[in-house]
């Protein structure tokens, strides 16, 4: 029994640290979509 509460705790916490990471307010995710953004202009900024 214990072995099993134990075995869920650490899984909610993975998906917390997840979630965090990926989608929250300064996640990767997010990250990722400015860069490209950034990237986006500058590439169409350049003057052949």
């Amino acid at each position: 029994m214990k072995q099993i509460l134990v075995s869920i705790l650490l899984i909610l916490l993975i998906v917390t640290i997840l979630q965090t990471t990926l989608v929250g307010e300064n996640g990767t995710e997010n990250e990722l979509r400015d860069q490209g953004e950034r990237m986006a202009e500058v590439i169409s900024q350049i003057d052949p």
